[in-house]
């Protein structure tokens, strides 16, 4: 069970790392205390991810991550998250390798159930070859259900194995 330490007096927890900006809200539909618990697989390693949302209101929210990698525990800090729309910025690079776009919608089924999925693929040739797909659904925090990526001899897969929701 994810150690959860929740705000339910609608105190923002401190965060120790400036606010990261996101586009979206992907935490809005979820109550505090929801927690997803993905398992990642890179090689021969393997760990559990939990991520708890801590706080939250129209503007933003906190998350923790807390990290159990053979047996140890690793609690993770406090990250506020700020929802800001992109404004357009800077012009991207047009001599930049140019990535092949795939995508579909699937039911998967992972350890916490099973989710229709809206699904992206990735392919880069160049500086690495590499290729990533993630599925992502509505009713999930934060979005990923599953997520495979492959480059430079790597494989690391990413599945979403309990959901907790509030």
């Amino acid at each position: 069970d994810p150690k959860s330490d929740p705000k339910t007096d609608g105190e923002k927890p401190k965060s120790s790392m400036p606010p990261v900006k996101v586009p979206e809200h992907l935490w809005k539909e979820f109550g505090v205390g929801t927690n997803a618990s993905y398992s990642r697989v890179s090689g021969t390693t393997e760990m559990e991810m939990t991520t708890v949302l801590l706080w939250k209101d129209d503007k933003g929210y906190v998350l923790r991550t807390d990290v159990n990698m053979s047996g140890t525990k690793i609690d993770g800090q406090h990250v506020e998250y700020i929802v800001e729309k992109p404004t357009g910025g800077g012009e991207a690079d047009p001599n930049a390798p140019k990535p092949t776009i795939t995508e579909g919608d699937e039911e998967i089924e992972v350890p916490a159930g099973k989710f229709k999925c809206h699904w992206t693929q990735v392919e880069m040739e160049k500086p690495v070859k590499s290729t990533s797909k993630t599925w992502n659904a509505k009713d999930v925090p934060g979005g990923m259900v599953k997520r495979e990526s492959e480059g430079a001899g790597v494989k690391i897969t990413m599945i979403l194995i309990k959901l907790e929701k509030k």
